[in-house]
């Protein structure tokens, strides 16, 4: 989905995807929004003008959110003139997944797409390689369909092969010396002795 009046910008994008994808174009933010909620795009191209980007990390990370919340894994891309290119930048620290500045060529956006696709694919390894080195008496006590489960399971899996301190903290009975045990299980440190210390 492309959001850009820019004319050059619009025809180098269709040119780099070819006949193969179906590429859309939008000359307005609102419009642009109600079709990505509508349909999921792999990749959205929007002038950083149209987005509302200014040099505010928080007002871009905004402007940003409702596309995010929309489809999450879509891979935004802002445009920008020559003199935004500060506002394309702040949006990329906000969220944005790269920036292309105008005149856009289709080398351009064929790099910009294929280093987006190869930063999936390296975060797919990661995950699939994190998940392999899971070891296998963790699998009894990782076993959930709860997605808030899940997500601390995966913050215990990077943050288990760091040297980093990690402080868990909680009420009473909510397994933190279960965790604390699983994240020593699965450390570079899980052949030396798991010290529990009652601080009271």
């Amino acid at each position: 989905l492309i959001a850009s009046s820019h004319e050059g910008a619009r025809s180098a994008i269709r040119q780099h995807f070819g006949a193969d994808h179906k590429v859309e174009v939008v000359l307005d933010k609102e419009k642009c929004l109600e079709m990505f909620r509508r349909r999921r795009y792999e990749f959205l191209f929007i002038d950083v003008a149209l987005l509302g980007g200014t040099l505010s990390v928080k007002e871009n990370s905004v402007a940003l959110h409702p596309f995010q919340q929309a489809y999450p894994t879509a891979q935004v891309i802002v445009m920008s003139s020559q003199e935004k290119i500060r506002e394309a930048v702040m949006t990329v620290k906000a969220g944005a997944h790269n920036y292309l500045t105008y005149p856009v060529n289709p080398e351009e956006v064929e790099y910009v797409t294929q280093s987006l696709y190869e930063s999936q694919r390296m975060e797919s390894e990661l995950h699939y390689l994190r998940k392999m080195v899971w070891k296998s008496d963790s699998f009894e006590i990782t076993q959930t369909n709860s997605p808030a489960m899940q997500k601390v399971f995966e913050q215990i899996r990077s943050v288990a092969e760091t040297r980093s301190t990690v402080l868990l903290f909680g009420e009473t009975g909510t397994g933190k010396d279960v965790l604390a045990k699983l994240i020593h299980r699965n450390s570079r440190r899980s052949d030396k002795q798991f010290i529990p210390v009652h601080c009271g």
